[in-house]
């Protein structure tokens, strides 16, 4: 790893001295006001002057790359990668023709990461602008990276106006060893009423965001964002039978009040090997919760209109960002 930071920073040779202009459009200005540093390299036969910016929410970053060749060149926005501070790397969303060119071109990369990854597998939401990205690209079968960082003063502004006024609050689940019995006897119980017959024991696995039934896999992630209750829903069914999820029948209780889902959603069925995802809105906590606790009766088996579970697992706060 060293060594290919060596040779990259021996490829790019930074050019103070070549005064090229690199001009933004005021449409991208006023669209993206975030700004990252400008940049400008020298690679063999080509000057390539670039700036990062991000949109005022932060969640869609925009690379302006202007090339100045000295011949006839071709570039592929399929071979550019933006990488955040984790080390997660995306490709750009909007464009991925090759463009070829012998004079001064620019193009423009609009870019998605996933900057926080634990948010990210939480809430499905991708995390808050950093302060710093990486711009990996192949030219020529080789590879490169330009390095950007955000202007202080517009940071600090989306720290104030972005991140300060939206408060988000895990939660993970708790109490799951008592409810282990409660379930397998339930579905005992299940089985011999509808005389069914299966040769593999009744199985009830927890962590700490999943539930585990059967080959059901439900992935549940309560959290607030300024107080707003939400629910970030994971559902892989690897069992034998089909089976049904009716969004409307969810709630979350807290030591209050029993809520559901604010919007009116279909039914859902899942046969083997089907997954579904999906994020919903609860309504607003009239202050923050220790613990919640969610009932499970919006899961039912698609033959037989049964419940699949009794329990009704509780998540208590994990944590603030």
């Amino acid at each position: 790893m060293i060594r290919l930071l060596i040779s990259l920073s021996i490829i790019f040779s930074f050019l103070s001295c070549q005064n090229i202009s690199f001009k933004i459009d005021k449409e991208w200005q006023e669209k993206y006001p975030i700004e990252f540093s400008v940049q400008q390299y020298k690679i063999k036969d080509l000057i390539i002057s670039s700036q990062l910016r991000a949109n005022s929410l932060g969640d869609t970053l925009l690379c302006l790359l202007q090339f100045n060749p000295n011949e006839k060149t071709q570039i592929s926005p399929f071979n550019f990668r933006l990488q955040t501070p984790e080390n997660y790397k995306c490709a750009a969303f909007n464009n991925q023709i090759p463009i070829e060119f012998e004079t001064q071109t620019q193009m423009a990369l609009l870019f998605s990461p996933v900057n926080n990854r634990a948010h990210f597998l939480k809430t499905g939401e991708k995390g808050f602008l950093q302060k710093q990205y990486q711009l990996y690209f192949k030219y020529q079968n080789k590879k490169y990276k330009i390095d950007y960082n955000v202007n202080e003063n517009d940071y600090q502004k989306y720290f104030q106006e972005i991140i300060n006024s939206n408060e988000v609050s895990y939660y993970s689940l708790i109490n799951t060893n008592q409810l282990i019995d409660k379930q397998i006897k339930y579905s005992t119980k299940l089985n011999l009423k509808n005389n069914t017959h299966s040769k593999v024991p009744q199985s009830l696995h927890f962590t700490d965001q999943e539930i585990s039934h059967n080959g059901i896999i439900i992935k549940c992630n309560p959290y607030t964002k300024n107080q707003n209750l939400y629910l970030h829903l994971k559902i892989v069914n690897h069992g034998e039978t089909y089976i049904n999820f009716k969004p409307n029948q969810l709630k979350i209780i807290d030591s209050e009040n029993t809520l559901i889902p604010i919007n009116k959603h279909k039914v859902i069925t899942l046969k083997k090997g089907d997954r579904y995802i999906s994020k919903y809105q609860f309504g607003k906590l009239t202050k923050k919760k220790k613990q919640l606790q969610m009932d499970l009766s919006a899961f039912t088996y698609t033959q037989t209109a049964q419940k699949i579970f009794t329990i009704q697992p509780q998540f208590y706060l994990l944590s603030s960002n």
